[in-house]
């Protein structure tokens, strides 16, 4: 599982590429099935609009790797210590809501006046050590958990924060899913 981050207005050179071509998946009800005794839906590709769809999608990823604040991905386990920290050290910024649907994937909107602040808070962070800090803090904190614990294979990192800020700064606002 992970978290994907869509900006919502990032700044961006180019256009963001559209699809307007409808799904490739075609469903076809059971009155189109051979099986007559099947009550369940299949579905069919049509391979020309699935084929285009494919291209359109490997554009639409590499503008999301070329735009700032398009995209941010992060695993489940480098989120929540990442999401932990931005909370602690943003709950003046964000609502209680804000970071508590900041833990799930459903699409939770960051404004693009928070994302900003918080941007400017991690670069505050950076500039002060406050982040190297908190890195080393966790650290202590993992290395005294059993090995057994799951807790252990939830890593913090300096980079993660770095790149999460810059996708703040960009973003014009972000979309949680």
């Amino acid at each position: 599982m992970g978290f994907d981050l869509y900006g919502m207005n990032p700044q961006a050179d180019t256009p963001e590429p559209a699809w307007t071509k409808g799904d490739p998946w075609v469903r076809k009800t059971q009155d189109d099935c051979l099986d007559e005794n099947s009550s369940a839906t299949q579905m069919e590709i049509n391979p020309q609009l699935k084929e285009e769809y494919d291209d359109y999608m490997k554009t639409k990823w590499a503008w999301q790797e070329d735009t700032e604040g398009a995209y941010f991905r992060n695993n489940v386990w480098f989120w929540r210590p990442l999401w932990n920290f931005i909370g602690g050290c943003c709950g003046d910024i964000l609502t209680d809501k804000d970071i508590e649907q900041g833990n799930y994937n459903d699409g939770h909107k960051i404004s693009k006046t928070k994302s900003k602040r918080i941007a400017r808070r991690l670069r505050k962070f950076f500039k002060d050590g406050s982040v190297a800090s908190y890195e080393s803090w966790y650290a202590r904190q993992i290395s005294q958990l059993d090995e057994k614990d799951w807790n252990k294979d939830y890593p913090f990192s300096i980079q993660n924060v770095r790149d999460f800020e810059r996708f703040c700064e960009h973003s014009g606002g972000f979309e949680i899913w």
